[in-house]
C-alpha cells in the first residue's frame, strides 16, 4: 500500500507525545508535527484505550471501561477476562478495524500485583494489514 493509499485508508492527525502536541521546524517556522497512515491508526487506537469510557462529551461510547475492570473486587482471572473483553469492545468500534484476532497478556507476577496489565492486541485492518498493538492497562508506575 502506498503512503497515499494509507493516508486515505487510515487518515491523518497531529502527533501526540505523552498527551502533548509536538512542534517541529517547518520551512523556517515552527509548526505542528503530523502523522498519517498506519501510524495515525496506531495512535488513534492507543488514545481510544487511554480514554476512560464515557468521558468524551461528544461520544459517550468512546474509551475503555476502567471502572468495570478495576472497580471490582474479583480475582486476577476475572480481571484478565474484563481487560480482554473491554479491549475487544473498545478497539472493534473503530471503523478501520476489520478483526481483533487475539489479546495476549505478556505480564509477570509483579505487574499483576500492581494491577498493571501488559497486553499485545493482534488485529487486522479493513485493508488486511496486520498490527500487533502493545498496550499497558492501568496500574501504578
Amino acid at each position: 500500500m502506498t503512503p497515499e493509499e494509507q493516508r486515505a485508508a487510515f487518515g491523518s492527525s497531529l502527533v501526540l507525545e505523552d498527551g502533548d502536541l509536538v512542534f517541529e521546524p517547518v520551512g523556517g517556522e515552527w509548526g505542528l508535527r503530523e502523522l498519517a497512515g498506519l501510524d495515525n491508526l496506531i495512535q488513534a487506537l492507543e488514545l481510544r484505550v487511554l480514554t476512560p469510557y464515557g468521558s468524551d462529551v461528544f461520544n459517550v461510547l468512546y474509551g475503555l471501561d476502567y471502572a468495570q475492570i478495576f472497580g471490582s473486587p474479583d480475582g486476577i482471572a476475572r480481571t484478565r477476562d474484563l481487560v480482554k473483553l473491554n479491549l475487544v469492545r473498545t478497539l472493534a468500534t473503530d471503523s478501520r478495524i476489520g478483526e481483533i484476532r487475539d489479546v495476549v497478556f505478556v505480564d509477570d507476577e509483579e505487574s499483576r500485583l500492581r494491577r498493571r496489565w501488559y497486553v499485545q492486541v493482534l488485529l487486522e485492518t479493513n485493508s488486511a494489514d496486520e498490527i500487533a498493538l502493545p498496550l499497558v492497562i492501568g496500574g501504578l508506575t
